[in-house]
């Protein structure tokens, strides 16, 4: 799916998260979003600290609503 959004989040240790936003949903490479996403669908904390923001937006609610 072709991706419509993507951040990168640095931590202040160089931690660094890949987010995007794509038709399928939005997504991080943490671990956090990858091992538990079956029982946090919002998302993890980076997810949610974007969509908080207005930075990312979940086209699958947008396109039901």
């Amino acid at each position: 799916a072709a991706v419509e959004k993507a951040y990168r989040l640095t931590k202040w240790d160089g931690t660094i998260y890949d987010l995007h936003a794509d038709r399928n949903g939005l997504h991080c490479d943490c671990r956090d979003f990858i091992w538990r996403r079956t029982n946090r669908p919002e998302g993890c904390k980076h997810v949610m600290g974007l969509q908080a923001f207005g930075m990312m937006e979940d086209s699958r609610k947008a396109m039901a609503s």
